[in-house]
């Protein structure tokens, strides 16, 4: 993770409308970037994830306000002074605290939202720069889509995998011998929908019968009787 001269604490709980602020693609990348770079000028990052230094400026401000990011000692330069930002913990969580089940849920689903539409913005750049390779044993990206069958257990099992996966990027922070990689990775389980009868097999509609009235059934008989 970020690492700095100062103590910066393993994690930090956000509210979840800053954790929404957050998710933000830009911010996103920014948080990501800066978790490999440490501590770093907007112009070192605006290099790693890609976009104009002049575009992040609100977003630092931004990230600063709701504690994500805090501001260094300038760093000196030859010709100027440099300012220099690092993030506020190592990784961040939503609090949930006295959040019901709805709220978690919708906060789950902005959560993958920006993670995926970050992913998105990280393939277009790729392919815009024509830097995807595939064959030839260049291979340089991967997609993988699966439905699986998971026990309690082997649901532990996995989100292990995940986390020991997040663990191996924190030992890979700025290598000068290596290239910055977006990794997304998400297992959620699926909510079957109502079944609905297809075509030609829907239920038939049975029609009421009219109520009669038995009193006014015999009058009618005796009428018909009388004719």
């Amino acid at each position: 993770m970020a690492t700095s001269a100062k103590t910066t604490p393993p994690c930090r709980w956000l509210s979840l409308a800053h954790w929404r602020l957050m998710l933000a693609p830009a911010r996103l990348d920014i948080v990501e970037a800066m978790r490999s770079l440490g501590p770093s000028s907007i112009k070192e990052v605006a290099a790693a994830v890609g976009r104009p230094a002049t575009s992040l400026y609100p977003h630092f401000k931004l990230l600063m306000r709701i504690g994500v990011v805090v501001e260094e000692a300038p760093r000196r330069l030859a010709k100027h002074v440099e300012r220099v930002f690092r993030l506020a913990a190592d990784d961040f969580v939503p609090d949930f605290n006295g959040e019901d089940r709805k709220a978690v849920n919708k906060a789950a689903l902005v959560t993958a939202r920006g993670i995926f539409n970050s992913a998105q913005h990280a393939f277009r750049r790729a392919a815009k720069a024509q830097v995807l390779q595939a064959g030839g044993g260049t291979l340089n990206h991967g997609l993988v889509h699966e439905l699986l069958w998971l026990s309690p257990g082997e649901f532990a099992e996995v989100l292990q995998k995940l986390r020991e996966i997040k663990a191996l990027s924190s030992h890979r922070k700025n290598p000068h011998d290596r290239q910055m990689h977006l990794l997304v990775a998400s297992v959620v389980p699926l909510a079957r929908e109502k079944s609905k009868a297809p075509p030609g097999m829907q239920p038939r509609r049975t029609s009421r019968r009219p109520t009669v009235d038995p009193a006014k059934f015999v009058q009618s008989s005796r009428k018909a009787k009388d004719l």
